[in-house]
């Protein structure tokens, strides 16, 4: 009997918290700032800064059929060994490194640079049927980099998508990228060690049945702006200015991009899943003749600095030799390293290349 009591106690208490939640979230999606969902999809919604950031690029059309937003900055420079492509993380794009891509160039060492938002991010076309995969991403990838005759590169990556770029590594470790083939791989702040990651209480959520599709399409910019700025360990409007947060807003809305996040978190689960085959990869980087730099901001409160510890010291430093591996910790940044200071970002990142190459 009494147990009974306790269940029913629990249950009643149970239905008046998701009551709650649905009833915020509804809330929340009916203050959003922006307009109407129609309007989304038009270039008109975006904000001045995202239309001329897609004003550098083009759109690649997918076997699929989809299209996908790409820059290829000195795209003359064909055939040079030097080239850098970038791959972004999860919720955000490509535009994430619009602070440093110029310092990048502006160096020199890199002849041809290569971004790309990756189908459902940014300005790429984010259909509702699509399985959202790492798997397919690399997919992706190796389409888009075969039509540029991209042969030689130096991979940089944030976020998800270090665990892409640990995929196409473990692509060319097995002989399926053809002539793709990677010279050096910047990880920069990603749970690739899944063990170890921090997950934000919205990543929680989009993983759960049916109230993920609520969060995802009734979380506003209010939740989002919290939850970025969180990422942060002490942080400061100096670091990620609110307008900052609202470009990204307005990149993940655009073409509704924010209805399909409860299906885009599963390289979440991927990364439990598959966690040996990535591992494992990364334990051989010597056979790829491969270099490797951890690149990290320390303050990073979802990929903590004890995932880049456990990466090099466990995972890539003890079965890897004859290659250039190094770990830099960026003292008083977080998880968005790259726009907080983006000159200490872009220092920190090149230096590696003049000390190894």
């Amino acid at each position: 009997m009494l147990c009974g009591c306790l269940s029913s106690k629990i249950c009643f208490f149970i239905s008046i918290f998701f009551s709650i939640l649905i009833a915020y979230l509804i809330w929340e999606g009916n203050q959003n700032k922006f307009e109407r969902i129609e309007e989304f999809e038009k270039e008109s919604f975006l904000k001045l800064e995202l239309i001329n950031w897609k004003q550098k690029g083009f759109y690649f059309t997918l076997i699929e059929g989809e299209k996908i937003f790409v820059i290829d900055q000195n795209s003359t420079n064909l055939n040079s060994s030097e080239t850098l492509v970038i791959i972004h993380g999860f919720p955000t794009s490509s535009f994430d490194f619009h602070l440093v891509l110029d310092k990048i160039i502006k160096d020199g060492f890199f002849k041809r640079i290569v971004l790309c938002d990756l189908l459902g991010y940014g300005l790429s076309d984010k259909p509702f049927n699509f399985s959202y995969s790492v798997f397919e991403f690399a997919d992706h990838l190796q389409q888009l980099w075969n039509y540029l005759n991209i042969n030689d590169a130096h991979i940089l990556a944030h976020d998800m998508g270090d665990t892409v770029a640990t995929e196409l590594l473990s692509r060319r470790e097995r002989g399926l990228l053809g002539t793709i083939n990677f010279k050096s791989v910047t990880f920069t702040n990603g749970g690739m060690r899944i063990d170890l990651a921090n997950f934000r209480i919205t990543q929680i959520l989009l993983r759960l049945p049916i109230i993920g599709k609520l969060i995802s399409k009734f979380t506003g910019y209010t939740t989002f702006k919290q939850q970025i700025k969180t990422t942060i360990g002490n942080f400061n409007e100096t670091q990620l200015n609110d307008y900052e947060l609202e470009l990204m807003w307005n990149a993940i809305l655009y073409k509704n991009g924010n209805v399909m996040s409860f299906k885009k978190i599963k390289y979440i689960d991927e990364r439990f899943k598959f966690a040996d085959r990535w591992l494992g990869t990364l334990r051989r980087l010597k056979g790829l003749k491969c270099g490797c730099h951890l690149l990290w901001g320390e303050q990073d409160t979802v990929a903590p600095k004890e995932i880049a510890n456990a990466i090099y010291y466990e995972e890539i430093k003890p079965n890897n030799t004859n290659i250039h591996i190094q770990l830099t910790f960026l003292k008083q940044l977080g998880h968005f390293a790259m726009l907080e200071d983006p000159q200490k970002w872009a220092i920190e990142f090149l230096n590696y290349f003049k000390k190894n190459c």
